[in-house]
């Protein structure tokens, strides 16, 4: 599962606001929605320079109680600090 406009918020549940393209050409502190790689795109911040984006949450749900193994992939150069990728509770 994706990470998508119609399952992602804010993590205060605001909608994201975010920007669409295919490159960060501004420091804006928002988030944008590459359109140039993943399935369809990825959220990303920060391309143009040092940002503080809001912190993203995703929602997944319909799914059989049970036992899930999740995984969330970051990218960043090597000198950037990253936020912790994930916290993880049910709803």
């Amino acid at each position: 599962m994706d990470a998508t406009t119609s399952n992602t918020t804010r993590s205060d549940e605001t909608a994201i606001g975010h920007t669409t393209g295919a490159d960060e050409d501004t420091v804006d502190q928002q988030w944008r929605l590459r359109t140039d790689v993943g399935n369809g795109g990825v959220f990303s911040a920060g391309g143009a320079g040092n940002e503080n984006a809001s912190t993203l949450k995703t929602t997944i749900s319909g799914l059989d109680a049970g036992t899930y193994d999740v995984f969330a992939y970051v990218l960043g150069e090597r000198d950037q600090q990253l936020a912790d990728p994930g916290g993880f509770g049910p709803q």
